[in-house]
């Protein structure tokens, strides 16, 4: 990791999401890679550091990852960034699931569309998006130096679901394979749900990949 590159990790909600938050800690600058839960918990950590916070980046429309965004985009001001293909999911409670959940009817928007190649500054730093579909129609991975931060598309010793509105299996495991998989083993994966683990270890471990490449 780059010297005044720093990501913390937020365990938030019933659903025990990760919410990253990146800040280059010379210039205060941040962002908050799916606010899932308690806008509260992220702002205060954000506060305590003086960080301000630049850009809200959604992996995926899912409701346990977006949950927050609302009241964090109104505290801020910050855009919403998610892929065009799941812009939809955050304004409609069957699509982003919120509606069978038991738990709040989650809506809310995006500022910007981000795609495949896009770049996003983390102050002096550049997340760098790709495109790895699968879990859902828009879920994206986010690489930034020797780290990917990749929500619901592969965990340690899992993959993401494909059973909730425009997942694919197919789909999902050609993304891990041919977005994920190609990038130098030590590469660290950032999940969405999860401890964290490394391309290395997942290609030899990870059941889903068994037989990789």
């Amino acid at each position: 990791m780059s010297p005044s590159l720093t990501i913390e990790c937020l365990e938030l909600g019933l659903f025990q999401t990760n919410c990253y938050i990146l800040a280059d800690t010379n210039t205060k600058k941040a962002c908050v890679v799916d606010p899932g839960s308690d806008a509260e918990i992220i702002w205060n950590r954000l506060s305590d550091n003086q960080w301000k916070l630049s850009n809200i980046i959604l992996t995926h429309g899912h409701f346990d990852h977006i949950g927050a965004t609302e009241d964090l985009k109104k505290k801020s001001n910050a855009p919403v960034l998610v892929h065009a293909e799941d812009a939809e999911m955050l304004r409609d409670p069957l699509l982003n699931v919120s509606a069978y959940v038991g738990g709040p009817v989650i809506r809310t928007s995006c500022d910007k569309n981000i795609r495949e190649g896009d770049t996003i500054p983390v102050g002096d730093y550049l997340l760098h998006v790709i495109e790895t579909p699968g879990h859902s129609p828009g879920s994206i991975s986010l690489f930034i130096n020797d780290t990917a931060i990749v929500g619901d598309t592969i965990f340690k010793d899992g993959i993401g679901r494909t059973d909730l509105p425009g997942g694919s299996m197919e789909q999902l495991l050609l993304s891990i394979k041919e977005k994920i998989m190609v990038r130098d083993s030590t590469v660290r994966l950032l999940p969405g749900h999860g401890p964290s683990t490394t391309i290395g270890r997942e290609k030899e471990k990870n059941p889903y990949l068994d037989g990789y490449p």
